[in-house]
């Protein structure tokens, strides 16, 4: 039998074993919780940043676009000035037409606007090459470096609305070639190479209305 005294003394203080493993299982929860968290912050950090980065490339371009696409024009490239034609070929990876040349590039006058994509899947960028004009009595014509509009492209597509065909409504369409007049709207749809899928940017040309050579 235990002495008395000896039964009377406290147990000195400590953990148990099963009162360890608890308080590891705790912390391996609140260390889990904690590196969640921040990778999730991390990613929405990456992610705005990324959005704000888009934004701003979009700005530019839709810039452009509204300036130079709603600036299309008919282009005396015929003898007869009195018979303008109407300089516009689309498809859904890229256009080209006639129009005003920027104030940045100082030239003044009309230029020959080319939009194209270039790139690989998912790198796809849209590509501005400008192009002196046709003329009647000149067939050689200076080009300017291309430059890129947007880059880093998962897809792009250009839609075309108007009347191809005078027994059908005005409709989008995938491609505008040998029509009579500009289309009445155009629209430009990109998706980044993340995913992120931007406003459609939809323009019409000012002279759309205006413009029919059919008279």
């Amino acid at each position: 039998m235990m002495p008395e005294d000896a039964a009377s003394v406290p147990r000195e203080g400590g953990f148990t074993l099963i009162e360890l493993l608890v308080a590891m299982a705790l912390v391996g929860l609140l260390v889990a919780g904690l590196f969640g968290g921040l990778r999730f912050g991390a990613r929405a950090s990456e992610r705005a940043g990324a959005t704000t980065e888009h934004t701003s490339q979009l700005a530019f371009a839709y810039d452009f676009l509204h300036a130079q696409l709603g600036n299309a024009q008919p282009y005396p490239a015929s003898a007869d000035p009195k018979e303008p034609e109407i300089i516009f070929t689309g498809g859904p990876d890229g256009l080209e037409l006639i129009t005003t040349a920027p104030s940045q590039l100082a030239l003044g006058g009309f230029f020959h606007l080319r939009l194209g994509v270039a790139g690989e899947t998912r790198r796809l960028q849209i590509l501005v090459r400008w192009q002196d004009p046709p003329r009647p009595d000149d067939t050689s014509g200076q080009s300017l470096k291309p430059t890129v509009l947007l880059d880093r492209l998962a897809s792009v597509r250009f839609a075309y609305f108007g009347i191809t065909d005078p027994a059908v409504p005005a409709e989008w369409h995938d491609g505008w070639e040998n029509a009579r007049a500009l289309p009445k709207m155009i629209r430009l749809r990109v998706r980044f190479a993340d995913g992120w899928l931007a406003p459609d940017l939809i323009l019409a040309p000012r002279l759309a209305e205006a413009v029919d050579v059919d008279g």
